[in-house]
């Protein structure tokens, strides 16, 4: 079995999440897992509900003659709630970690199915956590 260590990258901002968890197996195959927050209705204050979304993308390495890039798997998961200000505080950051942890026993699952064997080893804390 490949052993992977992921490396969390984690952006916020108001009205914005993305996660993304990179790791490259033992013949530098490249798989990126990304998570997003989105607002349902973004110009409006507060902001009306937040949704969690996914998806993954596999690449083989520039160098191979046939460089192939797809998406593996997408989806929404979640209503994330009500939130009264576009700013996240470390309680909301929280639910969306937790939400995170969820995801990785699933993406794991779905890239073995996939035949994309990893093992999710090790993840780096965010740098701005």
């Amino acid at each position: 079995m490949s052993r992977i260590h992921w490396r969390k990258v984690v952006k916020l901002a108001a009205k914005e999440f993305a996660c993304f968890l990179m790791a490259t197996d033992e013949i530098k195959r490249t798989i990126t897992l990304e998570a997003m927050l989105g607002c349902r209705n973004p110009e409006e204050e507060p902001i009306d509900r937040v949704y969690f979304g996914w998806h993954a993308v596999y690449s083989m390495p520039e160098e191979d003659e046939n460089l192939v890039q797809n998406e593996l798997l997408s989806g929404s998961c979640c209503k994330l709630g009500q939130w009264k200000n576009n700013d996240l505080s470390k309680e909301e950051i929280g639910i969306i970690n937790e939400h995170m942890a969820e995801l990785l026993t699933d993406w794991q699952n779905k890239l073995e199915d996939a035949g994309i064997v990893c093992e999710f080893e090790a993840i780096a804390p965010a740098a701005n956590e």
